[in-house]
């Protein structure tokens, strides 16, 4: 535990950024989505739907580490609040609806998203630091072990639970109230 809070700490500036930059998006991409035609029907999803987005989300995920060294995971991480604005709009759902069942797995995406933030964010740092001679590559080679040891198992299990919540909570609770 606090090692999490000597994280938070060291972090929090990009972690206040990020999610203020993430309301701002989610508010304005809700206002200028065209709502899109209602839907009569929503299938129940199952256990193949849960790997199914499992494995979407860990690659969205993994590809995004893999691009932060360019920081072009940062439009990716934009991407996922503009999907979270437009949902309701895309989905043909009411916004109360949606935005309710949708928070128990939103969570999850929201803490993948700031995890890449702030990865991306400090693999940027300590790559501009090693290539202007204020640090050794040693501080590259141990940010690269910490994301082996740390970042990615943490990332596979919030994006575990999250798909498990989102085919059998905010699934079922979208069918309850549509």
């Amino acid at each position: 535990m606090k090692n999490i809070v000597r994280l938070i700490n060291i972090y929090k500036y990009y972690i206040i950024s990020y999610f203020l930059v993430g309301i701002l998006t989610i508010v304005i991409s809700n206002v200028l989505a065209a709502p899109q035609e209602s839907i009569s029907s929503i299938r129940r999803l199952g256990m193949e739907d849960t790997i199914y987005i499992f494995g979407n989300n860990f690659l969205f995920a993994l590809f995004s580490y893999l691009i932060s060294f360019s920081g072009l995971s940062l439009i990716l991480v934009f991407k996922i609040f503009v999907l979270i604005g437009q949902g309701p709009s895309l989905a043909g759902i009411d916004s109360g609806i949606y935005y309710l069942s949708s928070f128990f797995h939103g969570v999850g995406e929201l803490i993948i998203g700031c995890i890449i933030f702030c990865f991306t964010i400090e693999h940027i740092r300590v790559l501009f630091s090693v290539y202007f001679g204020n640090s050794s590559k040693s501080q590259l080679k141990t940010l690269y072990k910490n994301f082996l040891k740390y970042v990615l198992p943490s990332t596979m299990f919030i994006v575990f639970i999250s798909s498990i919540l989102e085919v059998y909570i905010s699934n079922r609770m979208i069918i309850y109230f549509f």
